[in-house]
């Protein structure tokens, strides 16, 4: 969720490749946080720069998050475990996360939304990254230290989504499936009111506060301008323990939730105290983006009697009438990871509603101790819950790390398609969406292709001999007559020239050469990651004038088509068109004449 740090340093804008250590100089968290995401970066940069936006590998596990359907009811979809590369972020299902792993039954989506019972739809893959204290992972509590906090870690979490959609195909670019937020902040430092007392010293210009922080703004309610709100932590919300347990009494005449906790804070400037506003979340809500349940402390929290923790006892019952509900047993709250998070905004200081919340309105919103916020809206009209962005203030220079008009520092999620699905209520399978890496053999030699076809051998039958994962026909140097067109209905395949020289050629009046998909009125999944490369596509002498375009044909039914490096020749030209006719989707024709 969210660690104790002193700051965050990195900036990709100065391109550093290290952190190195001196002798004799002070050591911190911020110098070597920021070389574990120098080489994170460097290691997501590859990666990008391999595979793309999105990628699952050919040589390992190339039936990863491959989307099947499973028997219900309830309707379910099942997913392949692997490995895929999305924004170069490693997304890994393993065989132990479900036999079979499931869209109901997976690690990091609990509670799915339940799928369509008819209709089309599309599944895409969610990947994002978020930070795992000993709070969310008990594990990471070393028992030899006392039960000590040391270091939090950096996750990766993915979740399988369905989205309804009236038309579904393969294509669908991240940013239609998970556009981005629209956020953006601004921080200031501000002077204090003039003094009218001329013998007054006016206090310091900008923070003013007597403690360095890193202070964390996040979304709570998302909305519009108005309606949305946020709350304010002066310590990036890492004030926080894990609840055992949950229960409701009387006090003071009405009824109230009393929690019990494990740990209230080390000190009095870090610990859950009467009067502070809290947040008590769990996985469940917070895998499905959904915000905690805001309530006050009532109450000084104690010890309670026979126990390992204390009572926190708040102002009202949580969760509110509507609300995803908590676990009511102690190894519910284990499981699901309860927990509690201190906030730090407070009235009157900041104008609170009744859940101590701050309206994200318009112009600067004062925080505390001179430190000032500005929310605005970039390319949309609504607020995110779940969006924050953390900024460093300094006490040595009263400065106030400036933000301006920032995209949310998070959560940050990246999507990729993984299928098609025609109509929920019939029991097809879907369409499979997954970009197989690499996509194409490469030219000049044998060794990286499927199959290899000589002069006078049938093109086609090569074609049709492909496993069904696909792969690549590479053609040797020569002009093969074709008897035929040639025909790509499958998806993930690449015909390529083995060495310059390599061409196709129909000596009648028989064209297009290659159709690639099908036409809209034939049934059958779209054809997708085809790649024709290097070839020279020539139809001989034509006596008759005839009405098709191109020599290549690239049907409705077509997505993700590359054809770069190629010829297309006609001779005794009799009213056809050389080059390519163009139906399908993302199709790209680059270096070719």
């Amino acid at each position: 969720m969210a660690g104790d740090y002193s700051r965050q340093t990195h900036d990709p804008r100065k391109r550093f490749a290290a952190v190195l250590m001196q002798q004799g100089r002070v050591q911190i968290d911020a110098d070597w946080n920021e070389q574990a995401v120098l080489a994170l970066d460097r290691a997501r940069a590859q990666a990008r720069d391999t595979f793309g936006r999105a990628a699952v590998s050919r040589f390992s596990t190339e039936s990863a998050f491959r989307i099947g359907r499973l028997v219900g009811p309830p309707p379910n979809l099942s997913i392949q475990p692997g490995r895929m590369y999305v924004e170069g972020l490693l997304a890994e299902a393993f065989a132990t996360d479900g036999a079979p792993i499931s869209y109901l039954r997976q690690p990091f989506l609990p509670d799915p939304p339940a799928l369509p019972t008819s209709g089309g739809a599309v599944v895409f893959l969610d990947v994002w990254q978020r930070e795992v204290t000993w709070v969310e992972d008990p594990s990471l509590l070393d028992v030899a230290l006392g039960g000590g906090d040391t270091a939090a870690r950096l996750q990766t979490v993915w979740q399988v989504r369905v989205r309804e959609e009236r038309q579904p195909a393969c294509g669908i670019s991240p940013e239609a499936l998970l556009p981005s937020s629209p956020a953006r902040l601004t921080t200031r430092a501000v002077s204090p009111p003039a003094q009218d007392d001329p013998c007054l010293i006016a206090p310091k210009t900008g923070y003013r506060g007597l403690e360095n922080r890193l202070y964390r703004v996040e979304v709570h309610v998302g909305g519009a301008t108005g309606a949305a709100r946020f709350k304010f932590s002066r310590d990036n919300a890492s004030v926080r323990s894990p609840v055992t347990g949950m229960r409701r009494e009387i006090r003071g005449g009405r009824e109230v939730t009393v929690l019990s906790v494990l740990r209230i804070g080390r000190d009095p400037g870090l610990r859950i105290s009467a009067g502070d506003w809290i947040e008590v979340t769990d996985e469940h809500r917070f895998l499905n983006g959904e915000s905690g349940a805001m309530a006050q402390v009532a109450e000084p929290p104690l010890e309670e009697p026979g126990l390992d923790g204390f009572a926190v006892v708040l102002d009202r019952t949580v969760p509110a009438t509507g609300e995803r509900g908590f676990a009511t047993t102690a190894s519910g709250h284990a499981e699901r990871r309860t927990r509690i998070i201190r906030w730090d905004q407070a009235a009157p200081r900041n104008p609170l509603d009744a859940n101590g919340l701050i309206a994200v309105s318009g112009g600067m919103i004062a925080l505390e101790e001179g430190i000032e916020v500005d929310f605005t809206l970039q390319g949309g009209t609504q607020y995110r819950a779940g969006d924050y962005w953390v900024f460093a203030a300094r006490t040595a220079d009263a400065s106030v790390e400036a933000l301006t008009a920032a995209a949310p520092h998070g959560p940050v999620h990246h999507a990729a398609q993984l299928a098609a699905i025609a109509n929920l209520a019939s029991n097809e399978d879907p369409s499979d969406c997954r970009t197989l890496w690499p996509p194409l053999a490469p030219q000049g030699g044998d060794g990286g292709c499927t199959g290899v076809v000589r002069p006078g051998e049938d093109v086609q039958a090569a074609i049709d001999s492909l496993p069904e994962a696909g792969g690549c026909v590479c053609l040797k140097a020569g002009i093969p007559p074709l008897p035929r067109p040639l025909s790509i209905r499958r998806a993930r395949v690449s015909l390529h020239a083995e060495a310059p020289g390599a061409a196709v050629l129909s000596r009648g009046a028989e064209a297009p050469l290659l159709v690639i998909g099908t036409d809209t009125g034939q049934q059958g999944p779209p054809v997708s990651d085809i790649a024709v490369c290097g070839i020279v596509f020539q139809l001989g002498s034509i006596g008759e004038r005839a009405s098709v375009d191109g020599l290549v044909r690239v049907e409705p039914s077509a997505r993700r088509v590359t054809i770069s490096h190629c010829r297309f020749l006609v001779q005794d030209f009799g009213g056809r068109s050389a080059g390519v006719r163009v139906r399908g989707a993302d199709v790209t024709i680059e270096s070719s004449i």
